[in-house]
């Protein structure tokens, strides 16, 4: 399958960035990174009690609510019409699979070990980008790529008794991520993001309705209630961030402080969890970080030299969340 069809105009040269611009790029990507996982962590607590699928639903009716609020009050549900794109229904198949397999690995393994393997979405992208879109890619960034998932699997350890199942869904689901992504690149820029946001939490709950199907669902508790809604909110927090990061100083740069995602991940796991990551986990992690550090690196002086990058362009959904 190709995206070719869609419009992808080529990211222009990086200009020269004014340094409070660049610092509130990063804080914005920090920011979403936190903001991300809180969502993440509020869901696996609350899975301890609630369905996934009842989650799923439940937090798919309040982003859908909160970003079908904002929708409105900007006046873009005139420009729902655009949504009829048939990359609209590819994009959103991918964030269906990276959704469902994303919490499904989340609901039974550490929450460091998850972020971990999930910081491959970037090399996965940058490999779509050259299998989709004929991007050129050198010998150094896929040497970098392979390396980035040697981490992977030394964080998995497939074929050993260190093997976990859910390790392996988190790379269906960086696979789906990826493959949404780089949907998201070939849409018509004309298309309105939190549009995109509002169709795809719909999609989501409607995905959590049918999983109910097969679980016994009942009224969650007040608590549990108050962690999947607050998720919602810090799930749409992220989305906004995430944009605000992207548009604000260098690209390479900023999105390269989505590494810091790792490190809050593993303390956040440690300190609600007690989860303490083993030596090869942190050898991985170090070996998936390094490598995306180095695409980002060469991304960057590409760009600068006036070549396109490579990495996803700056959606609404270009980081983690599940």
């Amino acid at each position: 399958m190709t995206f070719r069809e869609g419009t992808s105009p080529a990211m222009p040269d990086a200009p020269p960035t004014h340094f409070n611009t660049g610092v509130r790029g990063i804080a914005a990507m920090v920011a979403a990174q936190f903001a991300f996982l809180l969502n993440d962590t509020l869901n696996k607590l609350a899975s301890e009690v609630v369905p996934m699928g009842e989650i799923i639903f439940i937090r798919g009716v309040f982003a859908t609510l909160l970003v079908g609020a904002i929708v409105i009050a900007m006046g873009l549900h005139r420009e729902l019409w655009r949504l009829r794109h048939r990359l609209v229904a590819v994009r959103v198949l991918g964030e269906l699979g990276g959704t469902y397999f994303f919490l499904l690995a989340l609901f039974h393994m550490p929450i460091g070990n998850v972020m971990v393997i999930f910081q491959a979405v970037p090399l996965a992208v940058t490999a779509g980008a050259a299998l989709f879109f004929g991007e050129r890619v050198g010998w150094r960034r896929w040497s970098a790529i392979g390396v980035g998932f040697l981490g992977v699997l030394i964080v998995v350890r497939p074929g050993l008794s260190g093997f976990d199942l859910f390790g392996a869904l988190v790379l269906v689901s960086v696979g789906f991520v990826a493959f949404r992504d780089l949907a998201t690149r070939a849409l018509p820029t004309a298309i309105p993001t939190l549009c995109l946001t509002m169709v795809t939490a719909v999609s989501v709950a409607i995905m959590g309705a049918i999983l109910g199907l097969a679980e016994d669902w009942h009224i969650p508790a007040p608590r549990n209630l108050l962690e999947v809604g607050c998720s919602s909110v810090f799930l749409t927090a992220g989305y906004v961030t995430s944009i605000l990061a992207m548009r604000n100083g260098d690209m390479s740069l900023t999105a390269s402080f989505r590494y810091v995602g790792v490190v809050l991940a593993m303390a956040i796991g440690f300190l609600v969890w007690g989860d303490v990551p083993d030596a090869w986990t942190i050898i991985g992690s170090l070996i998936i970080v390094g490598a995306g550090l180095y695409t980002l690196w060469r991304e960057h002086r590409l760009a600068r030299a006036g070549r396109p990058l490579i990495a996803a362009p700056a959606s609404i959904d270009s980081a983690t969340g599940g």
